[in-house]
């Protein structure tokens, strides 16, 4: 095993992650420490989009939760250490019907918010999502569920909370679905 050089933005990123939880309340703690655990899987270079997807979709809600700034900088550290030039693994049809289903909820779920960080969020999200590229398309569906699942946690919207709480976890159920594909 060689070098992994791409390894050490998503290092400083995942540092960021853990210094930033000092300051989020004891109910934002566990969303932040799946992702980080999510986070594992950029161990296989195959895995590596996924991996940097979700610590940046850790950093990304505690950034819609609590509004620091310093984890939009952990954010682009994790997206830097995503290879120009990955693997194509292509997404199946029924895959991207219901990619197209995630997208479509989440861009209507993040533009009815009052808050520009959650529209711009939310519609990166959903465009990635769209992507026929397994790799950015799993880090879409993962940044989704960031999205989705800070929405109560920032009191935005006075829907039941569990509502959204469900719906981040069948997300981040479906990113294993491709994380398992990725692997292969």
């Amino acid at each position: 095993m060689g070098r992994r050089l791409e390894l050490i933005p998503l290092a400083v990123a995942l540092l960021l992650t853990v210094y930033l939880t000092a300051g989020l309340p004891s109910d934002s703690l566990p969303p932040v420490l799946l992702y980080c655990l999510l986070a594992l899987a950029a161990l296989k270079e195959r895995a590596l989009p996924y991996g940097a997807a979700a610590v940046a979709s850790g950093l990304l809600f505690e950034w819609l939760s609590s509004g620091g700034y310093l984890a939009i900088a952990g954010i682009g550290a994790a997206v830097s250490a995503v290879p120009f030039r990955m693997e194509k693994q292509p997404v199946k049809m029924w895959e991207r019907l219901l990619n197209a289903a995630v997208a479509g909820t989440l861009t209507y779920a993040s533009l009815m918010l009052a808050k520009t960080g959650f529209k711009i969020a939310g519609v990166i999200a959903a465009l990635s999502t769209l992507s026929g590229n397994r790799g950015i398309s799993s880090g879409g569906i993962l940044a989704g569920s960031a999205v989705l699942l800070a929405i109560p946690a920032a009191n935005l919207n006075g829907m039941n909370p569990d509502v959204f709480f469900t719906a981040s976890a069948l997300l981040m159920l479906y990113s294993l679905h491709h994380l398992r594909k990725l692997l292969r």
